[in-house]
């Protein structure tokens, strides 16, 4: 199999009855692996990605296969439906594959809690951690892990617990599709969290969609009006993008600022806000 010294990988964990019509990339390859039909298929600048079409049984062995074959260091991204997960997958990202990944992508959506649970493991491996569900992921619960970047994708509802936990766990969270009716008064919740206690975060970034105006977060809070020459440039799993512009900013009583903006972001016919924790005591925007 020909070996390409840049090729970003990307695993592809797909149901057995998933059908990837080959004829809309540039190259591809069937292999059979331990008795697996494996479909490689090659995008434009050198990206592989790969697909196997029977993942509940062999997970492991074709994972290690595929790496070894192409000496790969470096995965651009994982991903996983715990629907289907092995435990000796997990066990092969955390123990035996001694390179990096740069996006984990988990399907959480049918996953029972006992692989969800195990499956926080990864992020000492990643970045970048993309959830997808459709109920309550009880992030109060799982404090053993720490990345850059969360990304939860229809997680409803979302308790104040969770996020504060998640403010500890990662510098930048991203709650997409997460507008349950309760959403607001969370997010409001926690703004007066951070305001009372003085507490002190990893996260720095915090976005929410949302169809409330800025103002609305700050009902019983002196705020003043960040100078719309002031931009910042946001993307979220490589397709949505927006552009945040002045906004409005609170200080704390120890000198730490939140700045929140909102802005439609593309694709999307919502809005985003964003919540920007600064603690520079100086008055100045740092490095914006």
């Amino acid at each position: 199999m020909y070996k390409h010294p840049s090729v970003h990988y990307e695993f592809y964990i797909r149901h057995r009855e998933s059908f990837i019509d080959t004829e809309d990339y540039v190259k591809s390859y069937i292999r059979d692996i331990n008795e697996k039909e494996v479909i490689f298929v090659q995008e434009p600048r050198n990206k592989l990605k790969t697909y196997w079409l029977e993942p509940r049984e062999g997970l492991r062995d074709l994972s290690a296969y595929i790496v070894s074959a192409f000496n790969a260091k470096s995965l651009e991204k994982v991903t996983i439906d715990v629907k289907f997960m092995k435990r000796s997958f997990v066990e092969w990202v955390n123990n035996e594959f001694d390179g990096k990944i740069n996006h984990m992508i988990v399907n959480i959506e049918f996953g029972s809690a006992l692989n969800r649970e195990y499956l926080f493991e990864t992020c000492r491996k990643s970045k970048y951690l993309g959830f997808y569900c459709n109920h309550n992921l009880e992030f109060q619960y799982v404090s053993n892990f720490t990345t850059d970047d969360i990304f939860i994708n229809k997680a409803r509802p979302l308790k104040l617990d969770s996020l504060i936990a998640l403010s500890q766990q990662s510098t930048s969270v991203t709650l997409f599709d997460c507008s349950a009716p309760t959403i607001f008064a969370e997010l409001s919740s926690f703004l007066k969290y951070w305001m009372e206690t003085g507490c002190r975060m990893k996260m720095k970034y915090l976005y929410a969609l949302t169809e409330i105006p800025q103002k609305e977060f700050l009902p019983d809070m002196d705020y003043e009006r960040v100078d719309p020459s002031v931009r910042r440039h946001f993307q979220v799993h490589d397709e949505y993008k927006a552009i945040f512009a002045g906004g409005l900013t609170v200080r704390r009583f120890d000198g730490a600022v939140v700045s929140i903006c909102t802005t439609p972001i593309s694709r999307v016919p919502k809005t985003i806000v964003e919540f920007y924790f600064w603690p520079d005591y100086n008055g100045s925007m740092g490095s914006l």
